[in-house]
């Protein structure tokens, strides 16, 4: 393509003829004649080695084929990415710093050494040219690329001069930055065709086609070879094709963007990246969630529709088109388990439904819908009236170890035994949570149940801190509060003049936090008993959106178990996967500790990598970048455990490569944004990040083997 040949050459080739006039412009003032000769020699030695390499590749493509492909590309895109970064961070210093070692060489009587630097410095922009214009060949006319890269060098020689006699004046620095995002995009492009070349030569393992564009346009038609030059298009990726492209473009391009940055900036009135519903507590959700039926209505709404799910459950009672007699269906869905209004709702639509809304909506079920939170909060009321003062949470259960394990508990009971296919076996599953519940309640005080013990408050939890909807303090109002209102609860006289203002006070937070220190959504239930409390004239606690997972750009309030616990859980989730196909002679129990242990292992020793190069503490990454693999964690999560409902409704291959394209790329952005606000500088965080980035994309390779396997025809 002569387009993406010619901006590739072009680039190259200014910043080649940049360095040698800066060059030659030094060694003039000194050394005119013997000084000029030795840049020269050495930039034309470089063109000629350049030139060498080019037959050396075309000699091992017709030797080797696809492999040599891949491999070509991936060496592509890694120079690619080094000197777009490195330009990104040098672009200011490189006159300066070539000056610095001219000036050297020449005072050292060192003519020759400017040879090496012309040599070094050409070379590396000729290797480069040729990888990129190796892969561009691959899916153009050689013609054309040819055509294109002729023309790129030339109008550098042309720019180069007029800019040297000053006949012209660009901004060098947009210059670089524009093409740099080009050459980005370019990049995406020639490692998502290498991933392709690597499947189809066995290297990496065979995924099914994303989809099928022929019909709209075809690779081989001028508009499919225009944008499979610029933008990488093939009419039918495959979908680990797909995931590589999104994930380098993404990852690339939030590096670039932060070159001239050593951190990016997030800071706001509320501390986080966040943007506040409205301006005051006049705005419409405010008076919603300040009413005085919510979230008691609908609470005692779902806790009606779950007793009558558990009776139906119980007694098989047939409801509708659901008799309770052979397996479960829905016109043309059906899955393997009791054709059951309880299984139904509870395991196909309720389980994976809260799962995904999480990532929306926090913990929304738990402090505006889960019957089992007023189950809790009545049981609390009970017991603290029986004892005659408030109960408190026992120390052990503030420690946090109970939260995750009641988690894995309740995924082995549901893996283990038939909780999912029969209704009855479900529902004493669901009893013994209430009356765990209501035991927690009447023992310990209010919020006990949903901050430190429940299962699916476990689970929500953790995925709440990738929420787009949150609470968050607005710290000029809350510096200034002396009474702390949200902290407190309020309680006013109703009186007439009063009645609407009255409406708008709670109880103070049902899980005991500090809202008006509020950094995470981890334990908020989102019952805006804080917004409920904060009088309207000062409206400091502030519904808002935020991007997906900006708390864990940092992260904000890190925590080294819950870190260390989400590596374990992905051990937890291949175990269930694997379960009968790895150590089949082991049981599933030894089986699935020895995958968690072995995670939780790896992630210790990745945190220990990751630190050698980025230059963070060992103690602050393994603290840290396990929220990088939250994303993955949770798509592997609903993937393994909403099962029932992608068979159910036969999406689970679709399903699968959208959490899982999902999870990869969001991992990878987290990780990028965690590295940069921490390392001393990009570059060692681009370091730190390689390891993460091999991790995370060796996980990728797992699940798409698992779910996404196919054949990858080579049509080379």
């Amino acid at each position: 393509m002569v387009i993406t040949s010619f901006i590739l050459t072009l680039r190259e080739a200014v910043e080649a003829v940049l360095i040698i006039g800066i060059l030659i412009s030094l060694v003039n003032k000194t050394q005119p004649k013997h000084g000029a000769r030795m840049v020269y020699g050495g930039a034309i030695a470089a063109v000629l080695v350049s030139v060498a390499v080019a037959q050396i590749f075309g000699e091992a493509y017709s030797s080797f084929g696809t492999s040599i492909e891949g491999i070509s590309g991936l060496l592509a895109v890694a120079l690619l990415s080094y000197m777009v970064f490195w330009m990104g961070e040098q672009s200011k210093h490189l006159q300066q710093e070539l000056r610095e070692k001219a000036a050297n060489a020449i005072s050292n009587g060192k003519a020759w050494s400017l040879g090496i630097l012309a040599f070094l410095s050409v070379l590396r922009e000729g290797i480069e040219t040729v990888l990129f214009l190796i892969s561009t060949a691959e899916t153009s006319p050689f013609v054309q690329v040819i055509t294109g890269g002729a023309l790129g060098i030339l109008m550098a020689l042309i720019l180069a001069a007029l800019l040297f006699r000053g006949l012209l004046k660009i901004n060098l620095q947009k210059f670089f930055t524009r093409t740099s995002y080009l050459l980005i995009m370019f990049g995406a492009g020639i490692l998502g065709k290498a991933t392709a070349d690597l499947q189809a030569a066995g290297w990496l393992p065979g995924t099914i086609a994303a989809w099928n564009t022929n019909w709209l346009v075809n690779e081989s038609s001028p508009l499919g070879a225009l944008l499979g030059g610029i933008l990488g298009y093939s009419s039918s990726p495959t979908l680990l094709q797909v995931f590589v492209y999104l994930g380098y473009l993404v990852t690339a391009v939030y590096l670039f963007h932060f070159s001239g940055e050593q951190k990016p900036s997030t800071v706001s009135e509320y501390g986080h990246p966040f943007q506040s519903v409205g301006t005051d507590y006049q705005h419409w959700v405010y008076r919603v969630v300040r009413s005085r039926w919510i979230p008691k209505l609908p609470m005692y709404f779902f806790t009606l529709i779950f007793v009558v799910l558990l009776v139906v459950a119980l007694w098989n009672i047939p409801v509708g088109h659901f008799t309770g007699q052979g397996d479960l269906n829905w016109g043309k869905f059906s899955t393997k388990a009791e054709n059951n209004l309880f299984i139904f709702l509870v395991w196909v639509i309720w389980l994976p439904l809260i799962s995904i809304s999480a990532v929306f909506l926090g913990r929304f079920w738990c402090g505006n819908l889960c019957p089992l939170r007023l189950l809790t909060e009545g049981a609390s009321k009970v017991g603290d009236c029986l004892r005659g003062r408030q109960s408190s949470s026992a120390p052990y259960l503030r420690a946090g170890w109970v939260l995750p394990t009641t988690f894995v508990l309740i995924t082995i009971f549901v893996r283990v035994f038939d909780f999912q296919s029969e209704a009855r076996y479900g529902a004493y599953l669901f009893l013994g949570i209430v009356l765990s519940a209501l035991i927690v309640g009447f023992l310990f005080r209010k919020g006990t149940w949903c901050r430190y013990v429940c299962p699916i408050g476990g689970w929500l939890a953790r995925i709440a801190r990738l929420s787009v909807l949150g609470v968050r303090p607005r710290k000029p109002a809350c510096e200034s509060c002396t009474d702390k209102p949200c902290i407190h609860g309020r309680v006013l006289t109703i009186t007439s003049d009063q009645l609407i203002e009255s409406t708008a006070c709670a109880e103070r937070c049902p899980v005991f936090l500090a809202p008006n220190r509020l950094e995470s959504s981890q334990h908020c239930l989102q019952c805006w008993n804080c917004v409920k409390n904060c009088p309207k004239e000062r409206s400091g606690m502030r519904i808002g959106l935020r991007l997906p997972g900006a708390e864990l750009f940092k992260p904000y309030a890190p925590d080294l178990g819950e870190a260390v616990y989400i590596s374990a859980l992905l051990g937890m989730y291949m175990a269930v996967t694997m379960q009968g196909i790895v150590w089949p002679q082991l049981p599933f129990l030894i089986t699935l500790a020895l995958f968690m242990g072995l995670s939780a292992i790896g992630y210790a020793g990745l945190s220990y990598f990751v630190s050698l190069l980025s230059g963070i503490s060992w103690r602050e990454v393994i603290t840290t970048i396990g929220y990088a693999f939250l994303p993955m964690e949770w798509a592997t999560a609903i993937i393994t455990m909403g099962d029932d409902s992608l068979e159910f409704f036969n999406i689970m291959v679709p399903a699968s490569a959208v959490l899982l394209g999902i999870g990869f790329v969001w991992s990878l952005v987290l990780g990028t944004s965690i590295l940069l606000h921490r390392a001393p500088n990009k570059m060692r965080a681009i370091m730190g990040l390689l390891p993460v980035i091999i991790v995370i994309f060796l996980l990728l390779l797992f699940w798409s083997i698992r779910f996404l396997s196919g054949q990858v025809i080579d049509l080379t």
